[in-house]
């Protein structure tokens, strides 16, 4: 009898273990993936930020070379 609550508390130690494993398994890759975003939003923000005044300066040249083409 002894040793059949042994071997119960030893299975149940090891599911508690295997259950530890995967929820810091599971929380390591939730943290990744939230890392992940967060990069992949600051990439696009810097790009955006980079971008935007090149964007600005070419509707600019477009807009005043229509207008010079409209005068002439």
């Amino acid at each position: 009898m002894l040793n059949v609550v042994l071997e119960y508390c030893c299975l149940k130690a090891a599911i508690q273990i295997c259950y530890l494993k995967a929820i810091i398994i599971v929380w390591y890759h939730i943290v990744y993936v939230m890392i992940g975003i967060v990069l992949q939003l600051l990439l696009i923000i810097s790009r955006s930020a980079f971008f935007w005044p090149l964007i600005d300066e070419s509707i600019h040249f477009i807009c005043s070379f229509s207008e010079r083409h409209e005068k002439s």
